[in-house]
């Protein structure tokens, strides 16, 4: 909705499920909006800010003018990497995170990130267990889909 159409993505580790998932929901947002999906715009880290930082680079070098990341760790590492090269998050570019983790609050600009509704899914998942115990566990709510939600802070622009 801001105007973004080369979008990086900085993934965590290749086999994780978590990453396949989030990976996905790039594509299917990429899709959606219309966007080809460039497979040269993905990076692949290790969860840790250092591979946020490290990866950024190349991504700005393919001249993204925004950047998702797989967790808020990565995606400060990559607000550190602007930081430190005079690009202005924010403003010259944008950057989300995904977790709504507490440092998304303290690192500056304030990170624009995607919050997982950890309280429903818990509440859900004791709800599914204790109607398996109790006998009245319906097969039909095997798969569930709890709406995330995006936090928009400061490390976001309009193009």
């Amino acid at each position: 909705k801001n105007g973004h159409r080369k979008i990086g993505i900085i993934c965590g580790l290749p086999d994780s499920l978590h990453t396949q998932n989030r990976l996905l929901g790039y594509q299917k947002a990429l899709y959606d909006s219309a966007i080809l999906y460039n497979p040269n715009l993905v990076m692949y880290g290790n969860w840790e800010r250092e591979s946020g930082y490290n990866l950024c680079g190349p991504l700005v070098e393919k001249g993204v003018t925004a950047i998702f990341c797989n967790n808020d760790e990565m995606a400060c590492g990559a607000i550190d990497y602007c930081n430190e090269h005079g690009i202005f998050v924010g403003k010259d570019l944008s950057i989300v995170g995904f977790d709504n983790r507490e440092i998304g609050e303290v690192v500056r600009p304030k990170l624009s990130t995607v919050s997982l509704p950890l309280f429903e899914i818990g509440q859900k998942a004791t709800e599914i267990i204790l109607s398996m115990i109790s006998g009245t566990y319906s097969s039909k709510e095997h798969h569930l889909r709890i709406e995330c939600s995006v936090i928009e802070r400061d490390s976001v622009c309009r193009i």
